[in-house]
């Protein structure tokens, strides 16, 4: 099987505050960790390589951090952190025995097809602009939870963002193929 692409951000592993701040559908912080976990090892395998968008866990004490890493050991595939808001108390260290690599903001390209480079930013925030915002490039981000309570934010995003968030995605990452399904219909239609 040929190694696929797969973005995600706010897992928000062991946080508690996180089921009623974003309406999730689960009563205990086990029920939420175990979709999370289940959800993504249904659709990503131990081949596949998933940029994580920051917002792992949150931030509380060091016995916390450490579940949120041992969660973050049950899920399949290469991956990459792209720092979020509530991950800068975790230790770099810890995070590397978990990820390949960590950001605090990235910009990969991505092979398409023989004749198409997917210019990609991948970055905790939606940004206002960035680089190559006008020549096809897409800009991934979570953090907006895609709630409510965030929809000033969403009425401001462009052609070209989206928001790659466990909240906007039924709590499972994204592949590359579905984003290109995403933006395909973005440009066709024109809105986000």
């Amino acid at each position: 099987m040929k190694n696929r692409i797969f973005f995600t951000s706010d897992l928000h592993f062991e946080h508690n505050n996180i089921i009623q701040y974003c309406n999730r559908p689960f009563s205990t912080i086990e029920s939420m960790n175990n979709m999370l976990i289940n959800r993504w090892n249904n659709v990503v395998t131990s081949n596949d390589t998933v940029y994580v968008l920051g917002d792992i866990g949150c931030w509380y004490n060091k016995e916390y951090r450490s579940r949120v890493v041992n969660n973050i050991k049950q899920l399949n595939g290469t991956k990459m952190l792209i720092i979020g808001n509530h991950d800068h108390a975790f230790d770099k260290e810890e995070l590397l025995t978990v990820f390949e690599s960590i950001h605090e903001r990235l910009v990969i390209s991505v092979e398409m097809s023989p004749d198409r480079t997917q210019k990609i930013v991948l970055d905790h925030f939606p940004l206002v602009s960035w680089d190559g915002q006008h020549h096809g490039s897409w800009q991934l981000f979570g953090h907006i939870h895609s709630v409510n309570n965030q929809s000033s934010v969403k009425d401001r995003l462009c052609i070209g963002q989206y928001d790659v968030g466990v909240d906007n995605n039924n709590f499972t990452p994204v592949s590359l193929n579905e984003l290109n399904t995403i933006f395909t219909k973005q440009m066709l239609y024109g809105k986000n």
